[in-house]
C-alpha cells in the first residue's frame, strides 16, 4: 500500500477550503479502456485511491453540497433514503427552494431494485447501472478521465478479510473510506465468514442455468441476490450500515462489493448464462445523474452486456452447475409465474427488506425453517435470532440452500432473500 502524507493530501486539494468541482471529463475517458481490476492488484489499488479521494470531496459540502447530484448523500439517498427520515422530509430539508435537482432527486431517491416490491428480474442491470454512473461521477470529481471501479473478490478465502484501506479512520487518504456503522471485527480484520453473522461467501448461485425461475431452479437473478450478494452486507453490518437497505449505499465498501456482484453476473453471462429478451425486460428504464450532474435515462436492453475487457478477470461455474437455458424459453416459464416469486422458498420478513431503523431493531432476520444438519459445523446466528442460511449446495443428507434441482442430484433450495 502507497503512503500519502498530509501534505500531499493538502497539495491535492484533498482538504483545501473552496475546492471547485473538475470539468467533466467524458470525451477524454474515451481514450480509455475502461476495464475494472482487483482491489488485490496495483492497478486496482490505484484505482481505490482515486476513490478515496472522491469519496471525500462528495462528502465535503464545500466541494459538493448535498443538493448537489454528485454529492455523496444524493447517490446514497439515489439507494434508498436513510431509514430515520423520509424521502418527502429529505426532499423539503434539501430543496427548500425547488428547483431541477429537486425533480431530479424525485425521481431517483428509493429506485432501488427490487427492494419495494419491484420484479426481482430488476436487479441485476438497476445496479449496473447505478455503478457505471458512480464512475462517471467520481470521473468527473477527480479529473481521472480513466478510472474505474475496483473489485473486492470476497468470495476467494484469501481475500475474505475487508481491505485494510477501508479499515483506517485517522488516515489522510483512506479514512475516507472508514465507516464506523460496521461490526467491530469486521473492522479490525477478521474475516467475514468469520465475523458475528458468520454467512458463507461463495459462487454458488452460478449454478443456476436461467436467469429467472425456471423448473424449480429460482434463477441466477435471485439467487446471487439472496446468496452471496446478501451474504456479504450482513457479514459486514451493521443495522445502521451495509446490514439494511436504507443505509447500505452510505458505505463507500458499498461499491467495490457491488462491482464484484456485477463481474459475477458478467462471468455467468460469459460461460453460457443467457438474459431476458423480451421487450418488456429489455425496454425498461431507470433514471440517475450522469457525471455533469444532469439527468439520464437509461433502457436495460443498453446495460445487459459488458465488453471482454470489462473486468482483469473472470470466474468458472462450481461443480454440478446446471445446463444452461435459451433466453426465450426460460421468460415463457416465467411469464406464467407472478412476477415477484421465488420458487421453492419464502421470505418471512428478512432485515436486509426493512426501510426503517425500528423495523429491524429486534429482529434483523427471521429465516424460514430447515432441517438439522449432522454433515457440517453449526451454522452462525445472525443477531436477534432465528437460523441462519445455508451456503452451499447440500449433499443429500444436508439442509438446502440453493434453488437448483438436476435429475441426477438432490434438489436444493434457497432460503429467505438478502438484499
Amino acid at each position: 500500500m502507497s503512503t500519502f502524507s498530509r501534505r500531499e493530501f493538502l497539495k491535492t486539494g484533498g482538504l483545501a477550503a473552496g475546492l471547485v468541482l473538475l470539468p467533466s471529463v467524458g470525451a477524454a475517458a474515451q481514450n480509455c479502456v475502461m476495464t475494472r481490476y482487483s482491489l488485490a492488484s496495483n492497478k486496482g489499488r490505484r484505482m481505490l485511491q482515486t476513490y478515496a479521494d472522491s469519496v471525500w470531496r462528495m462528502n465535503n459540502p464545500l466541494t459538493q453540497p448535498e443538493a448537489s447530484p454528485r454529492s455523496w448523500m444524493f447517490q446514497w439517498y439515489t439507494h434508498m433514503v436513510r431509514g430515520d427520515r423520509g424521502k418527502a422530509a429529505e426532499l423539503s430539508r434539501v430543496y427548500p427552494l425547488g428547483g431541477t435537482a429537486m425533480a431530479l432527486a424525485n425521481e431517483m431517491w428509493n429506485t432501488c431494485q427490487s427492494h419495494l416490491g419491484q420484479p426481482q428480474q430488476y436487479f441485476l442491470p438497476w445496479h449496473r447501472m447505478y455503478l457505471r454512473y458512480l464512475e462517471e461521477i467520481v470521473r468527473a470529481v477527480s479529473g481521472d478521465p480513466c478510472f474505474t471501479m475496483p473489485y473486492w473478490d470476497y468470495t476467494d478465502p484469501a481475500q475474505q478479510a475487508l481491505p485494510v484501506e477501508f479499515r483506517q479512520r485517522f488516515h489522510p487518504r483512506w479514512g475516507a473510506l472508514y465507516r464506523e456503522e460496521r461490526y467491530p471485527e469486521i473492522n479490525a480484520g477478521t474475516p467475514l465468514p468469520a465475523g458475528r453473522a458468520g454467512f458463507g461467501l461463495n459462487l454458488d448461485c452460478m449454478k443456476s442455468g436461467s436467469y429467472n425461475p425456471f423448473n424449480g431452479d429460482a434463477g441466477f437473478c435471485a439467487n446471487i441476490d439472496g446468496m452471496v450478494h446478501g451474504a456479504a452486507h450482513l457479514d459486514i453490518g451493521t443495522q445502521l450500515g451495509m446490514a439494511t437497505v436504507p443505509w447500505a449505499a452510505s458505505d463507500p465498501v458499498f461499491w467495490v462489493h457491488h462491482c464484484n456482484i456485477d463481474r459475477i453476473w458478467a462471468s455467468w453471462n460469459r460461460l453460457g448464462g443467457r438474459n431476458p429478451s423480451d421487450p418488456a425486460f429489455l425496454d425498461k428504464a431507470f433514471v440517475f445523474a450522469n457525471g455533469g450532474g444532469t439527468r439520464a435515462e437509461t433502457q436495460i436492453r443498453d446495460a445487459v452486456s459488458v465488453p471482454a475487457a470489462a473486468y482483469d478477470t473472470y470466474l468458472s461455474r462450481p461443480p454440478g452447475s446446471l445446463p444452461f437455458q435459451g433466453a426465450a424459453s426460460q421468460g415463457r416459464q416465467a411469464s406464467t409465474r407472478n412476477r415477484n416469486s421465488r420458487p421453492r422458498w419464502r421470505r418471512t420478513r428478512p432485515g436486509w427488506m426493512a426501510t426503517s431503523i425500528s423495523a429491524t431493531r429486534r429482529r434483523p432476520w427471521r429465516w424460514s425453517p430447515a432441517p438439522p444438519s449432522t454433515a457440517s459445523r453449526p451454522a452462525r446466528r445472525p443477531r436477534g435470532g432465528g437460523p441462519a442460511p445455508r451456503s452451499s449446495c447440500r449433499s443429500r443428507d444436508a439442509p438446502p440452500p440453493v434453488s437448483c434441482r438436476s435429475p441426477s442430484t438432490s434438489t436444493c433450495t434457497a432460503p429467505a432473500t438478502a438484499r
